[in-house]
């Protein structure tokens, strides 16, 4: 006899072809975050030394912090709104939102660059390293709007030989950045063989407004998420120093890698949600939220047993100045990983807004608990902080998000026939 949860799923097409996305998600992201995770930045510190691999984990964190803001909230914002553009019959708007995405990164990359005092070369390379992140965030939506998670995974198989090739080779003739960008790259090239997304019109439509607003929230939302998520970097540099930048970046390397590796699973979800090929009720939320907690207690106990060895496996030179900080830190972690899945239901049942105030809230918190605590207990007060901002961050998701549907006035059931 078959277990109970197969025959459900065998019986709800909707549920089969989700799991099978899921899968096909994780192990794309699995093959380029384990390429950048597990080759590119182990061998990045092989090479620059613990304080110029700090100084790089820096710059790495405004340009994630920047580029992923502004070119994956293009995604979410093109998947939450493409129902608007398909029920019209119109086609535009977003080539015009990607040129503003584009140009805004690379001119505050930039502007940060010529502050840093990085040399010419290094930061025109940094800001082609920008610009390359957003159009790949944003041209990967591609295989989402339409769903197609085999072709997302071969875009990742271009991703993954870019980071090895990367790691390899270019690091001993170039500057850094260039081994990100010649993955992102590889990427863009595939995406753009293998859909038209990049030769959409450039136009705008009656929609770009009410467009405009809602990128708008999810931008400045996810500019405060992905802040919260490098701040550590630039908390620690003033006050503890570069070298510590490099021990905590090591203490959360195996959790971070999961987060990553994990993030995009919840793209499939809103990629569902938006579609209104799933939605939620009351009790499915809370179901779905306790599912997460169980999910994210899994990744702890993995990131404390298995993450160790693998940590100090490779990063020999750094892991006993990581090692005390590395369960305290997967709990923080795991918890982020956390808001990422309930957020997301947020994100398709509240308004827009709560996508700015939410992260913002969780990074005032962070910011002023990080710089209190580790003045006076150093690399442990970050780690409290993270703590207490996540579990925040989750508790308050999941009253908005039961608050939110709770309002509905006819919940709509979820399509799984």
């Amino acid at each position: 006899m078959k277990p109970r949860f197969f025959e459900e799923v065998g019986r709800h097409p909707v549920l089969l072809s989700m799991s099978a996305d899921f899968l096909l998600s994780l192990a794309a992201v699995a093959l380029s975050t384990g390429a950048m995770q597990l080759f590119l930045y182990p061998q990045m510190a092989l090479k620059l030394g613990p304080v110029e691999y700090g100084e790089v984990l820096t710059v790495v964190g405004v340009v994630n912090v920047v580029t992923l803001s502004l070119g994956n909230n293009l995604t979410s914002s093109r998947l939450v709104r493409q129902h608007v553009y398909e029920d019209s019959g119109e086609a535009g708007d977003f080539q015009a939102l990607l040129v503003v995405s584009s140009v805004a990164s690379v001119g505050i990359v930039a502007v940060y660059c010529a502050l840093s005092g990085m040399a010419l070369a290094e930061g025109v390379a940094v800001a082609v390293f920008a610009l390359t992140t957003v159009l790949k965030s944003y041209y990967l939506v591609a295989f989402r709007i339409v769903i197609d998670y085999r072709k997302n995974l071969v875009a990742n198989v271009f991703l993954c030989v870019g980071y090895v090739v990367g790691a390899f080779f270019l690091l001993g003739l170039f500057s850094w950045p260039w081994s990100f960008t010649l993955a992102n790259i590889a990427c863009i090239a595939y995406v753009m063989k293998a859909s038209r997304i990049a030769f959409e019109p450039f136009r705008i439509t009656r929609h770009f407004r009410s467009t405009f607003k809602s990128y708008s929230y999810l931008v400045g939302g996810g500019l405060l998420g992905n802040l919260s998520t490098y701040l550590d970097r630039f908390i620690v540099n003033p006050i503890l120093g570069v070298a510590s930048v490099s021990t905590y970046t090591v203490a959360t390397f195996f959790p971070k890698g999961l987060s990553l590796a994990l993030a995009p699973l919840a793209g499939v979800l809103l990629s569902y949600v938006s579609q209104g090929r799933i939605s939620f009720d009351k009790r499915k939320f809370i179901l779905v939220n306790v599912a997460i907690l169980v999910f994210c207690f899994v990744l702890l106990a993995f990131s404390v047993t298995l993450g160790r060895w693998i940590t100090q496996f490779f990063y020999p030179t750094i892991y006993d100045e990581a090692e005390p900080y590395i369960a305290l830190a997967a709990v923080g972690v795991a918890l982020g990983i956390g808001n990422s899945y309930n957020g997301t239901v947020v994100l398709a049942v509240a308004a827009p807004v709560w996508q700015t105030v939410i992260p913002a809230a969780s990074l005032a918190i962070y910011f002023g608990l990080s710089v209190a605590l580790a003045s006076s207990i150093g690399l442990w007060g970050v780690c409290y902080a993270s703590v207490a901002s996540n579990a925040l961050r989750f508790f308050v998701n999941l009253a908005l998000g039961f608050w939110a549907i709770g309002k509905r006035e006819a919940p709509v059931e979820e399509q799984l026939c």
